[in-house]
């Protein structure tokens, strides 16, 4: 049998909701009969657990944000939510990630790439600091929504994937907040435009003396 008292202890000690302090009968809190726990708001983690979400998420009715918690998985993360930030933590899957995200933050993990990542409906995608080795998971084609991703630049990283982002930041690896402008200068010109401009951008790439990242 769920002990209900128990989640909302473990909850009040570790969560804010809408950036107060959780209240016994809080009525933006439902717990189900199966210990799963909605929540009508925005979700903030304030004290680790362990390295994982210490109670199981189902729907969480506005942002999720967990950084700087020790968190090495997805799991008990919401089933959905809006947007999610989980910047500065060991993540390095997307397994059992929250899904109809519009943006998510993943700045500082472990990602080696995006597979499992659902982006059907992201606007945003935030991924700077993360040791990339491909862009395996981002969408095949241009989404219809307007989309944003900000990566760090490594040599060997193919890049030509992120022409389906209306909107690319490359930041520089050696000054941080700084866009890498020889690389991001080009991909700018074809941003949007996918497989269509990928030979153009792959020819100017390589021109530039960029060739490990002149692929898809």
């Amino acid at each position: 049998m769920v002990d209900k008292e128990h989640i909302l202890r473990v909850l009040r000690i570790h969560f804010q909701v809408d950036n107060e302090e959780i209240k016994r009968d809080d009525n933006r809190i439902e717990i189900g009969d199966d210990g799963s726990v909605s929540v009508w708001g925005n979700v903030r983690m304030t004290k680790p657990a362990g390295g994982r979400i210490p109670v199981r998420f189902d729907q969480v009715g506005g942002w999720f944000q967990a950084e700087r918690c020790g968190l090495t998985s997805f799991e008990n993360f919401p089933l959905s939510c809006n947007s999610l930030f989980v910047a500065e933590n060991y993540l390095s899957s997307f397994n059992k990630c929250s899904v109809g995200l519009l943006s998510i933050d993943i700045q500082n993990n472990r990602f080696e790439n995006f597979v499992g990542l659902d982006t059907e409906t992201l606007d945003l995608i935030e991924a700077t600091g993360n040791p990339l080795k491909s862009l395996e998971g981002l969408p095949e084609t241009p989404p219809e929504e307007p989309l944003r991703i900000g990566i760090t630049y490594r040599k060997d990283l193919p890049l030509l994937r992120l022409l389906v982002a209306t909107e690319i930041d490359i930041l520089d690896p050696q000054r941080s907040y700084k866009r890498f402008e020889p690389v991001q200068s080009i991909l700018r010109n074809y941003a949007g435009q996918g497989k269509r401009a990928m030979f153009d951008c792959q020819k100017e790439l390589e021109d530039a003396g960029f060739s490990e990242n002149a692929r898809w």
